[in-house]
């Protein structure tokens, strides 16, 4: 791999979630217009994107092992770095997921999850974008709140639809596939929560 002259890792790290924002995109389009024949068609667009985040990824990895000087510690780019590319890991394996678990329908709250999903991500980027200005901008404050809300309302519908599943829902099967389900929705909420956490807690370190 050849070396970029002038690497710009903040952007090579809003490229990221760039990727991850339009991840997020098709897996709302597969949950709002669910079947499985669209389902497969859509998957392998979101692995596509997957594989484009991975080869961001490597070139950051690369210019690291190969820089003496960087715009802040290698530990935290690589750390912001790894936190966003879980986000993209865990977005691309959820319509496998269906797949595997035999979805044939989709519910109304993994629709709404699919919605809180788009928005948290679409701040992730603004934060991502906002991070090489750390010591000037004040949206990166401002979106870490929305993100905090964001997550709190994930996780009231995440925690209402777990304990409908055990109260009401009669067919154990059922059960099994959408707590599954609803929990790898919460997991990409989660993640993408803490990888903006994660560079307030940068943005802290560094000002």
């Amino acid at each position: 791999m050849a070396r970029k002259k002038g690497f710009d890792y903040f952007d090579a790290m809003y490229q990221l979630s760039m990727k991850t924002k339009e991840a997020s995109l098709v897996l709302d389009d597969i949950i709002t217009h669910y079947s499985s024949d669209y389902l497969i068609e859509k998957a392998e667009s979101i692995h596509q994107l997957e594989r484009e985040g991975d080869e961001i990824v490597s070139s950051i990895m690369y210019e690291l092992n190969h820089s003496f000087i960087t715009p802040i510690d290698r530990e935290d780019i690589i750390a912001i770095t790894k936190f966003i590319d879980k986000v993209l890991d865990n977005i691309n394996a959820l319509p496998y997921s269906f797949d595997n678990l035999g979805i044939q329908k989709m519910r109304k709250k993994a629709i709404e999850m699919s919605a809180l999903i788009v928005e948290i991500v679409e701040a992730l980027t603004v934060v991502t974008k906002e991070f090489s200005k750390f010591k000037s901008t004040k949206s990166i404050g401002q979106m870490i709140q929305k993100v905090t809300e964001l997550e709190g309302r994930a996780d009231i519908i995440h925690s209402a639809q777990i304990k409908e599943l055990f109260t009401s829902e009669e067919n154990v099967l059922e059960v099994v596939r959408w707590k599954e389900v609803f929990d790898r929705l919460e997991k990409i909420v989660n993640g993408t929560e803490q990888a903006v956490l994660i560079m307030e807690a940068m943005v802290i370190k560094n000002t």
